[in-house]
């Protein structure tokens, strides 16, 4: 967590490529686990190193360049939003109901990231920090403080 200008803020990291990146305004075109919408972790080396990876991975897929996308939100703003907590006991069920659909209308919605586990299961994968996705007033929200090229 940063203090800028006594406001405190809560810094988020979003992993894409120069082509899938149309700021400056954010658009909730991703779909992932958690529905349609802006899909972050918390701007720490592990959430940095996950997002580059995946920045990466898609700019080399598509032959673009990877980029990191560093928003924040207002503590104030952010403890006000319609959360959903997801838990790894409860991430399959809100992936099957949510996967690939349109706004939960939550907010934000937080949980583990998943990985197959065999059929159409999903289980927590460890070797990511939780993701947070925004969605809706969530995404107004937000400001862009950096786009990064890596």
């Amino acid at each position: 967590m940063a203090d800028i200008v006594n406001n405190e803020l809560m810094d988020f990291v979003h992993g894409t490529t120069d082509v899938r990146w149309k700021g400056p305004k954010i658009f909730s075109k991703g779909v992932g686990e958690f529905g349609t919408g802006f899909y972050t972790f918390e701007d720490t080396s592990w959430g940095r190193r996950v997002a580059s990876e995946w920045a990466n991975r898609k700019a080399n897929q598509e032959g673009s360049k990877p980029i990191l996308v560093r928003v924040s939100i207002p503590l104030e703003v952010y403890t006000r939003l319609k959360t959903k907590k997801i838990t790894e006991k409860t991430l399959n069920n809100f992936y099957e109901r949510w996967y690939k659909e349109a706004a939960t209308g939550y907010e934000l919605v937080i949980g583990p990231v998943g990985k197959n586990a065999g059929g159409k299961k999903r289980e927590a994968n460890k070797n990511y920090p939780e993701q947070y996705k925004f969605e809706g007033s969530g995404i107004i929200a937000l400001k862009v403080e950096d786009v990064i090229q890596l």
